[in-house]
């Protein structure tokens, strides 16, 4: 598996997570089904060498068991809207410092961000998401969860949409990236 990537983290993660469950809710499909990581390296080739990729599925799956089947988000953000807090991985860490959208989809939704990702974020104020490190267990999650009292949370929203509406977020917005890419394409 990839060094830089986040899989196994939150496949333990998640799996722990998941004995919480007046605490934590799993959305998404094919939890049930086997996996292959996604930080495997060669993984686009192995998904094309269908003899290949059920080999592999058959041996990650006793490390990596299916988790069962969860209920599918119809929309993201309006499932997002119901919850306080939000656990995000970014796929991989510390490779050219990128970011996806894991960590802006719960901030557009009013929900915080628990975050395990990139060490450096530029200009996103910290003040807006939760980090965590690969040290955080299930356990470490839930106590955030119960113990972040309803002021501060009201403070992280506060924080989050002065950092939306504000000129930093700017270079995040799909507008600037996809000016960017018919740039690139007119040169």
């Amino acid at each position: 598996i990839n060094k830089n990537g986040s899989y196994m983290y939150r496949y333990k993660m998640i799996k722990g997570l998941t004995k919480y469950a007046n605490k934590f809710s799993l959305y998404g499909f094919n939890w049930e089904k086997r996996q292959i990581p996604f930080d495997l390296i060669g993984i686009a080739i192995i998904k094309r060498i269908r003899f290949l990729e059920k080999l592999l599925k058959k041996i990650y799956s006793f490390y990596f068991a299916p988790l069962g089947k969860f209920t599918k988000a119809k929309n993201k953000l309006e499932t997002l809207k119901k919850y306080q807090f939000s656990i995000v991985f970014e796929p991989t860490i510390g490779k050219f410092n990128s970011i996806c959208e894991k960590i802006f989809d719960p901030m557009l939704s009013g929900t915080i961000p628990i975050y395990y990702g990139q060490p450096y974020l530029k200009d996103i104020p910290s003040n807006t998401y939760i980090r965590i490190e690969k040290t955080a267990n299930p356990s470490d999650i839930i106590e955030i969860i119960k113990k972040t009292p309803i002021k501060k949370i009201k403070t992280y929203r506060n924080n989050i949409y002065k950092f939306l509406t504000s000129k930093s977020a700017d270079k995040y917005r799909f507008q600037t990236y996809a000016e960017f890419i018919v740039s690139v394409l007119i040169k």
